[in-house]
């Protein structure tokens, strides 16, 4: 699902702050369990599978176009 709403949209600011209390709070707890000193590839590569486990539909590395 693909959303793009406009600024004023309350059910999507509601959505993207649960979105983002869940990644952050995943994020904590991954790093607490597994420590400083991993590479990035690992944390990444586990908190895309927390993430889809909660039910997050998760891209990585996904390219983004620069425009200059």
């Amino acid at each position: 699902m693909h959303l793009t709403p406009s600024h004023k949209d309350t059910k999507f600011d509601l959505n993207l702050e649960y979105i983002a209390e869940k990644v952050v709070d995943t994020a904590v707890k991954l790093h607490i369990q597994l420590g400083p000193g991993l590479l990035e590839s690992v944390y990444e590569s586990v908190l895309a599978k927390r993430l889809e486990k909660l039910g997050f539909m998760v891209e990585r590395q996904k390219p983004i176009p620069i425009i200059v």
